[in-house]
């Protein structure tokens, strides 16, 4: 995440007298370039996919999220453990499904099996690798709200589901459904992530959208700071100053983005997904294969 540990360490120097006093708070400037990350849409969102885990009727959606493709709940089915240690090389997800087709063979043609509808979940380790088998997947009916399309594009599969056991709403950060406890699986447009899956900025080209976010971060800062007693007397004439330059900055980032491709890395927190996935272990009736 060296792009956002860059900015803060220049907010820090700027604004080293709040700083030093406890003002300047790291994990509020976190919230807002998450929130302004997302003002850029689908020019910033890379495509993305995970499971969710609903408990008590609702479900924490990634800290990447930005907009839902499609949600299917599915029921946990079997998993296959190749595993000797938990040494964890790569973790990703590699997911199928399968619609009334024949499932591959490496005997004659007549060998061929009926498929069916499944998803696929696999955690490589370095000693072998974790398969998860869920099976039932059933898109979930979206209810329309006036949250619904801050966060589902017209094109969200689950808009369109008319008939459904299982009903859905998303409002901020959090996924609510009709059912109390079971498992998602999403495809959704997510902010950049760094390796450790926090918000990362993407480098652009001409680093328009590095000094947009820059400029952006430190006005939230100002105007939390300026109501502060010991607010410096010249903080407001800078303040004006911060948002001139943040207008100009914004007009090239979003051009910038338009017209430049950036490809950011989309790993997701590994030990978050582990730890997942050992629990599953314990909700599938059946042993291993």
């Amino acid at each position: 995440m060296a792009n956002f540990d860059s900015i803060i360490a220049n907010i820090k120097f700027d604004f080293e007298k709040y700083d030093s006093a406890g003002q300047v708070n790291e994990h509020r400037i976190y919230q807002d370039a998450i929130r302004v990350l997302r003002r850029f849409g689908n020019d910033m969102g890379v495509i993305k996919d995970t499971f969710i885990d609903v408990v008590g009727g609702t479900a924490d959606l990634p800290n990447d999220f930005y907009n839902l493709i499609h949600a299917y709940k599915c029921d946990p089915d079997t998993y296959h453990s190749t595993v000797e240690n938990h040494e964890l090389q790569t973790t990703y997800f590699y997911k199928e499904r399968i619609t009334n087709i024949d499932e591959w063979s490496d005997c004659e043609s007549c060998c061929n099996k009926a498929g069916e509808n499944i998803v696929q979940e696999k955690v490589y380790f370095t000693t072998g690798n974790l398969t998860f088998n869920y099976k039932n997947p059933t898109l979930i009916k979206l209810v329309k709200d006036v949250h619904t399309f801050k966060y589902c594009p017209r094109t969200c599969q689950n808009l369109f589901v008319k008939d459904s056991t299982y009903h859905m709403k998303i409002q901020e950060e959090t996924l609510y459904t009709n059912f109390e406890k079971g498992h998602i699986y999403i495809k959704y447009y997510g902010l950049p992530t760094d390796s450790e899956g926090n918000i990362d900025i993407p480098d652009s080209k001409n680093g328009h959208l590095h000094e947009y976010i820059e400029l952006h971060l430190k006005r939230k800062l100002m105007e939390r700071l300026i109501t502060n007693i010991d607010a410096q007397p010249g903080l407001a004439n800078m303040y004006q100053v911060i948002v001139r330059q943040e207008e100009i900055a914004l007009r090239n980032a979003a051009n910038e983005l338009k017209m430049t491709k950036i490809s950011p890395r989309s790993l997701s927190n590994k030990i978050q997904k582990i730890n997942r996935l050992e629990v599953l272990q314990y909700e599938i009736n059946t042993p291993w294969l």
